[in-house]
């Protein structure tokens, strides 16, 4: 039956998306003599949750954007499963025993497979981060929230002067900066990826990369122009942005 909310309720449901069965196997192949696991089970565990989780903002009128945030769901936790298992490529060495076993390269991929079990399991990973902008679209409240922390946003930056702009930096890796006032960032943008100390200034004045927006940025406060000055414009010999633009 068609992936949704009521059907997923009435335990009466088909994944939309599912772990190849070959994935697994590969899988199976290199850490275990055992064979027949039925990893979709697992996504189909997640699914339930969800349902559990969020079925208490089910509306009539959210229905369709809460099945459709369903399905979102469904190919997110296949995606970041199917990930996981992809990132062992050496056999286990109880497999193919000790002899000249690549004990350094399976240490490598063992440290990838922990950072990508960190998306799926840990709580500040892409499934953590979808949960929690799921309770922002959904739930009454977080909504209510929101809109009074836009609310005082906009009046803050009305308080500050502070306004959208965007300035270009003449720097071998910093390409400029800006306010994004609707959305309460303030940016930096760079020429492509920058160096190690770099992005270590960039981290210290706590910058995040946005892959969506392709900058470095953070909310946008005095306290984090401040900190953006000291940490990264000073260090780099770079004019300090004004606290009021």
């Amino acid at each position: 039956m068609k992936l949704t909310f009521e059907s997923v309720k009435n335990k009466d449901f088909e994944l939309a998306y599912e772990v190849k069965k070959e994935v697994g196997e590969r899988y199976e192949s290199l850490i275990s003599f055992r064979t027949g696991r039925d990893f979709n089970e697992e996504i189909r565990e997640y699914i339930i949750s969800f349902v559990e989780q969020f079925e208490k903002f089910l509306t009539p009128e959210n229905e369709s954007r809460m099945n459709e945030r369903l399905m979102k769901y469904n190919k997110l936790v296949v995606e970041l499963k199917t990930n996981i298992l992809q990132a062992t490529t050496i056999p286990s060495i109880m497999i193919c025993g000790p002899a000249k076993y690549p004990t350094r390269k399976k240490e490598k991929e063992l440290e990838r497979s922990h950072r990508l079990e960190g998306e799926l399991y840990s709580n500040d990973g892409k499934h953590a981060r979808f949960i929690e902008n799921t309770r922002e679209l959904f739930d009454p409240v977080a909504i209510q929230r929101q809109l009074e922390l836009d609310r005082m946003r906009k009046q803050r930056s009305a308080e500050n002067d502070w306004f959208d702009f965007y300035k270009e930096l003449d720097h071998d890796e910093i390409s400029g900066y800006g306010f994004d006032v609707e959305n309460n960032r303030v940016y930096i943008t760079t020429h492509g990826k920058p160096s190690d100390d770099t992005r270590t200034l960039l981290k210290k004045a706590a910058m995040r990369w946005s892959p969506r927006n392709e900058r470095w940025q953070r909310i946008l406060t005095i306290n984090a122009i401040r900190s953006i000055n000291s940490n990264v414009m000073q260090t780099l010999n770079l004019q300090n942005m004004e606290e009021k633009q």
